[in-house]
């Protein structure tokens, strides 16, 4: 069966956004660019100068570094200096050593890194100048996490392989265009083949998940929520609360483990981490639990894919809105369509999805990240369990509009335009220590 040019685009999108990465995409952005401005220097540092947007600073703030203890972007910056492989995109940091974590914290005892924040760019971005003495070597991250947008040696510059901040801005038409109705054609007539290459999101994030739950990371929300977990689903093609607990605590354990700085690889939606997580182990738990046939299952996640890209791309890459509840909208998707539902059902699946929780905030990467992906999994399941009933939100509540494809939008414009004096809020008040710390310190000035 030939492929139209809308079932290509989406494929291309697909194998675009998938990505795998080790660690938070925001610190391994800021260790790519130390590598990448470090490959054209010698060994003897004099100072490592890292501008980042307000974004890159709040998401790698507390977060932490895949294969240590530490946390923090200053952390990142030393190891992607020190050991970092400028050719592994989102996997920079994997393969750091006892050794090097040694030389990194050398490295920045000597105070010659600093991070300081860029105003004048959003969302992704990240410029690392380095130098020697006598070489100084510039790198730029400016739209997607893994690419390079430019470097340059001496002020001459040497390439340009990513989008600039212009092209990025520019958008995607495919994306500007899509539709649910698109998206749920795509998956019922594409031919399997062409897309069993998404259930590597399911493999890889499925095994850090199982990290997560054997071992002790960060706040521990996915073992809580497994240990909450009351009995066995029936294998009937119907949600209860035990199945939905069981696929939130999964996302939840692979979250707990990424942000603890486990240093196993996942698969990306959309240039993080916790939504592929978040977009691909709910629908897989789901699956498992009804006993659903592997074809439905790709073709199912690959739908929770679709729409978690589809709808965050109206929201921007990184902004004040949670990205764990776009992926969650997509892994409720998925879940409608694998139980039987069509495209009313997805419909009513978003909508309500995001009548629930449409508002939650990113006040950067860390461990309580995992409470907030199961928060998100749990309303958007509830959302496909409603929606499989006939039940759903109707139009004209709050913001959810007639169609979903609609409400996406809405939702979109809410997280760019008025979300973005909350993303700055948010940002002061961890500069400052938090709003209780602060107020106590008006409070004494008084």
């Amino acid at each position: 069966m030939m492929m139209t040019s809308t079932a290509t685009a989406l494929q291309n999108i697909l194998k675009r956004e998938l990505v795998t990465a080790i660690g938070c995409t925001e610190p391994v952005a800021v260790a790519l660019a130390a590598a990448s401005a470090r490959r054209h220097l010698s060994d003897d540092l004099q100072s490592l100068r890292i501008q980042v947007s307000k974004n890159i600073f709040k998401n790698g703030f507390k977060v932490g570094i895949p294969g240590t203890q530490v946390k923090g972007l200053l952390a990142a910056a030393a190891l992607g200096y020190v050991c970092g492989d400028a050719d592994a995109g989102l996997e920079v940091l994997g393969s750091v050593g006892d050794e090097d974590k040694k030389q990194a914290e050398k490295l920045l005892e000597t105070q010659k890194i600093s991070i300081t924040l860029n105003h004048e760019h959003e969302g992704v971005y990240v410029r690392a100048e380095a130098g020697d003495g006598l070489r100084t070597a510039v790198a730029v991250i400016d739209g997607k996490h893994g690419e390079i947008a430019y470097i340059e040696v001496d002020g001459k510059a040497l390439e340009q392989n990513g989008a600039s901040k212009e092209d990025f801005k520019r958008g995607d038409p495919v994306l500007d265009d899509l539709t649910l109705q698109k998206i749920f054609q795509f998956i019922t007539t594409v031919p399997i083949e062409e897309i069993t290459f998404v259930n590597e999101s399911v493999q890889l994030n499925l095994k850090v998940a199982e990290e997560g739950l054997r071992h002790t990371y960060g706040l521990n929300i996915g073992r809580l929520l497994m240990d909450l977990h009351d009995g066995s689903c029936d294998s009937s093609h119907q949600l209860n609360l035990a199945g939905i607990t069981r696929a939130a605590a999964l996302a939840a354990s692979a979250s707990d483990a990424r942000m603890a700085g486990c240093s196993m690889a996942v698969v990306t939606n959309f240039g993080s981490g916790n939504q592929g997580i978040t977009a691909s182990l709910p629908v897989y738990s789901i699956g498992e639990t009804v006993k659903a046939d592997q074809e439905r299952l790709i073709r199912a996640v690959t739908l929770s894919h679709l729409v978690a890209v589809y709808h965050k791309h109206f929201s921007d890459r990184l902004s004040a809105f949670c990205g764990a509840v776009t992926a969650a909208v997509g892994a409720g998707c998925g879940v409608t369509y694998l139980l039987g539902g069509g495209l009313e059902e997805l419909e009513q699946t978003v909508n309500t999805a995001l009548g629930g929780i449409s508002g939650m905030i990113c006040d950067g990467a860390k461990s309580s990240c995992a409470l907030k992906i199961a928060l998100a999994v749990q309303n958007a399941l509830l959302a496909s369990a409603l929606s499989l009933k006939g039940v759903g939100i109707p139009e004209g509540e709050g913001i959810v509009l007639k169609h979903a494809d609609d409400t996406i939008r809405s939702v979109g414009a809410l997280a760019r335009k008025g979300m973005r004096k909350t993303d700055e809020v948010i940002l002061q008040a961890m500069l400052d220590g938090g709003l209780h710390n602060r107020s106590q310190k008006q409070q004494q000035e008084q």
